[in-house]
């Protein structure tokens, strides 16, 4: 070949890359199309918000500080994204997409169905529209407003917004916001609010040291939070086990709960102990154990969680009163353990049990449980409350004053309609799909919210929402 000839050839060759790098071949291939999500409460991201993905790829995603799920780049196909979170429901309750080159993001807003939760003496309601509500007893400070003037009427709490979560205890209040902290107020005379400090506060302050939480849970005197991560924290009185943390030390600011770091779907505070739900159905409890609460067939503490036998699968809730537990079956019946002096676990005797037992009449059909102080309650699938357990203050609502009942008897009222129930020390509450609060029991200090302080022992409506 001659020079020329040569020198053709490179000019053509020359001219060919130029023509394929001009049409795109040879380069980098382009980007894989990503997918995302937004979470929103009222306007607010929901931090913390789990959001699974199926379809041509499995994945799981958690909101982070601006709502926003990101899942990356993704092969082309059909994918359904399903937010979950406890006491959230979502529009749309699911989304199917499909990616075929380019980036899709999914917007999906939450809504709370009002909900309750009662302390002792006083009680929180949380609306629907993320506002928190108290009344009843504020020695401590339990109410957030400010004083410690008891009220016997509900009155919105000053300066919370965007909740999505609440729950009583003795004398301290916790709430959840969309952001994922959690804030408390009232009695801290074991570090119960967490914000590494022993001083009442009688407005809300923020707990130390947590971010991306999805639940709360107030217990006699300690707190238990559980993250978007499956994990639990705990703080507050600990001389009997209760934060689970292999100590008797108590905290003023938040522990972890020992080899429950994570798969950890539901937990309950009760007096001086704790209850928890894996993931799995099982269920794990530590603290007090005098009265057999923690199932595990002895009467011995616990400062870190054992299991409770027989419940390794199938539990869905639990919910953990002053001496005994009840849980909620994934077929609608309930469990129950622990001290039963006044028929709270509902078997008929008032024989402790140191391992679940079944509640007769009650094996399908239960949507709620609910252990408070000596007697219990649950919400049916059909919207009806029952209860059972010690009744002398008019407390299970059936129109009467019985010191013992251990059977569940049906609430007075209230056999259909109802959206949630709470148990205060010697009270009953409850939400209804009418949008009407009603109480029963005893009313010291105002805790019914009925504008009185009369003991009745049928549902009464409250005041001031």
């Amino acid at each position: 070949m001659d020079r020329r000839s040569s020198s053709r050839l490179v000019l053509a060759c020359l001219a060919a890359l130029a023509l394929l790098a001009c049409s795109g071949k040879g380069s980098s291939p382009p980007a894989a199309a990503e997918l995302s999500s937004t979470v929103t409460f009222q306007g607010a991201a929901l931090v913390g918000t789990t959001v699974p993905l199926s379809g041509a790829a499995t994945a799981t995603a958690v909101a982070d500080s601006t709502g926003t799920v990101h899942f990356g780049a993704l092969p082309k196909g059909s994918y359904t994204l399903t937010p979950s979170r406890p006491g959230c429901t979502f529009a749309p309750a699911s989304a199917t997409l499909t990616l075929n080159g380019s980036s899709t993001t999914q917007a999906f807003t939450a809504t709370l169905a009002p909900r309750i939760s009662m302390g002792c003496y006083h009680g929180l309601a949380l609306k629907a529209d993320g506002t928190v509500w108290a009344w009843g007893a504020n020695g401590g400070g339990q109410l957030g407003d400010g004083t410690t003037a008891n009220r016997t009427t509900a009155a919105r709490v000053p300066g919370l917004d965007h909740v999505v979560a609440v729950s009583a205890g003795s004398g301290h209040c916790l709430a959840l916001k969309a952001d994922g902290t959690v804030w408390a107020w009232g009695v801290n005379q074991f570090g119960q609010l967490g914000d590494g400090t022993t001083t009442n506060r009688l407005s809300p302050v923020p707990v130390t040291g947590l971010a991306n939480s999805v639940w709360v849970e107030a217990g006699y005197v300690h707190s238990l939070a559980l993250t978007a991560a499956g994990g639990l924290k705990a703080w507050g009185l600990n001389q009997a086990g209760a934060l689970g943390d292999g100590t008797t030390t108590n905290r003023a600011n938040p522990v972890d709960v020992l080899g429950l770091s994570s798969g950890v779907k539901g937990m309950s505070a009760g007096f001086f102990f704790s209850v928890a739900v894996t993931t799995g159905g099982a269920v794990k409890a530590w603290g007090a154990n005098a009265y057999g609460e923690l199932g595990d067939g002895t009467t011995t503490y616990h400062p870190q969680p054992v299991n409770v036998t027989g419940l390794d699968g199938g539990i869905t809730a639990v919910s953990a009163g002053n001496r005994h537990v009840l849980a909620l079956t994934s077929t609608g019946g309930v469990k129950a353990w622990g001290g039963n002096q006044s028929g709270e676990l509902g078997d008929g005797t008032s024989t402790d049990r140191w391992t679940p037992v079944d509640v007769p009449g009650l094996s399908t059909g239960v949507a709620k449980v609910v252990a408070t102080n000596y007697f219990s309650l649950v919400l049916t699938a059909s919207g009806g409350a029952k209860a059972w357990g010690y009744g002398g203050d008019g407390n299970l609502g059936n129109g009467a004053y019985t010191m013992s009942c251990p059977t569940p008897v049906e609430v007075q009222g209230l056999t259909t309609g109802v959206l949630d129930l709470a148990g205060g020390y010697y009270s009953g509450h409850a939400i209804t799909a009418a949008g009407t609060y009603k109480a029963w029991g005893f009313n010291g200090y105002g805790a019914l919210g009925t504008g009185n302080t009369t003991t009745v022992n049928t549902p009464t409506d409250m005041a001031g929402f």
